[in-house]
């Protein structure tokens, strides 16, 4: 499964206007409690999230089987691959010429797999240039049904050459993973209200694909249960396989961030060892309402929620005893990350109960304001 696929092209000439240029220097990942930041793995040109895997001589057919792609070091100078350079050109001119430059990269393949002329098939990753304006990407569904990825803008949903009032659409989900990997006390000041330690290494659960909700939905809390309480929190949406990953190639495998809302049963959770029961309960974990990519996101961005228009969690993602690279890093060492998978990333101080008839507003800056409400069936 992928997200925003790019459609089918033909190899074409080459465009002349695409040419190799140097990327900056990449940020050293270092933690640090409370200035913790998320470590761009490149100043410039901003990313859009879209990507595909291409295979064999033509570069024409999909491919989800070999994720191995090129790579580009840091600082280093984008090489010429032939039949995907032509690909990629010829996609660009006839399909999306707003976007500027093809660029392949992954160190820690090339080390696995050698030379990048030696991998036939290829993930190639766009990025856009020349437009200050902020992409969204955003899932919804049409009005005849039809499941679609477009983007959010100020003039409404775009697709397709059409534009939709999101008043007429229903705001999905952001994707559909096969897991959620969650960072638990990834804050000084919630470890110290959950009466907790702070960890020495993310603190790791998980929350299966049934607690998926999306913007505008309602989430009915679990029956019988008394303290049920929300948690706003950055999201990370995975944009390639990714197996062992090297804190410093972290940030190649992060395709965007979302919102999310780990809503949580404090009733189970207390007495249980797994949280199954306490975090895994249907429609626990909102996300949306779209997909930023990443240097959308501040380095310090202020993360928010608001339950009926009162203000009970404000904090800032600065605040991370464990940055963003290094919870990659961390969960990649035990599991394979898919694309479109979710890793939420921890919650600060402030969080509270959730009541019937409650309406939930998550703020992250950079991505916008994911709303949902609440009931309760019993």
């Amino acid at each position: 499964m992928r997200i925003w696929p790019l459609p089918a092209a033909s190899a074409g000439a080459e465009n002349p206007d695409l040419a190799a240029s140097s990327a900056g220097p990449r940020p050293s990942a270092s933690r640090q409690v409370g200035r913790s930041r998320l470590h761009w793995s490149r100043a410039a040109p901003r990313r859009v999230g879209i990507n595909r895997f291409v295979g064999g001589p033509d570069c024409s057919r999909a491919n989800p089987l070999t994720p191995e792609r090129p790579s580009l070091k840091p600082g280093g100078t984008r090489r010429e691959f032939g039949p995907l350079h032509s690909y990629a050109c010829n996609f660009l001119r006839e399909s999306l010429p707003a976007l500027a430059e093809v660029f392949c990269h992954a160190p820690s393949r090339r080390r696995r797999y050698g030379d990048p002329e030696s991998v036939l098939k290829t993930d190639i990753r766009l990025y856009e240039v020349g437009d200050p304006a902020h992409v969204h990407h955003v899932r919804f569904r049409d009005p005849a049904g039809s499941v679609r990825q477009g983007v959010w803008s100020d003039d409404g949903i775009e697709f397709g050459g059409r534009v939709y009032d999101p008043a007429n659409v229903d705001v999905l989900a952001p994707t559909d993973p096969s897991k959620i990997v969650c960072v638990g006390l990834n804050y000084a000041d919630h470890a110290d209200e959950e009466d907790m330690e702070v960890p020495d290494r993310p603190l790791l659960f998980l929350k299966p694909p049934n607690t998926v909700a999306g913007h505008g939905d309602t989430i009915a809390l679990p029956e019988g249960k008394d303290t049920v309480e929300h948690e706003v929190e950055l999201g990370i949406i995975v944009g390639e396989q990714a197996r062992n990953v090297d804190e410093a190639d972290a940030m190649e495998v992060v395709a965007g961030y979302t919102c999310a809302n780990d809503v949580s049963n404090r009733d189970d959770q207390y007495v249980e060892q797994n949280w199954v029961r306490g975090k895994a309960f249907d429609g626990s974990c909102p996300l949306g309402p779209v997909v930023a990519t990443p240097d959308e996101v501040p380095e310090d961005a202020s993360v928010e929620l608001r339950v009926n228009g009162e203000t009970r969690q404000s904090s800032s993602i600065e605040e991370f005893i464990f940055s963003v690279p290094e919870i990659v890093a961390e969960i990649t060492q035990y599991m394979t990350l898919e694309p479109g998978d979710v890793v939420i990333t921890g919650t600060p101080a402030g969080v509270g109960p959730l009541a019937d008839g409650d309406s939930v507003e998550v703020e992250v800056e950079g991505i916008g304001v994911l709303e949902h409400d609440v009931e309760r069936l019993d």
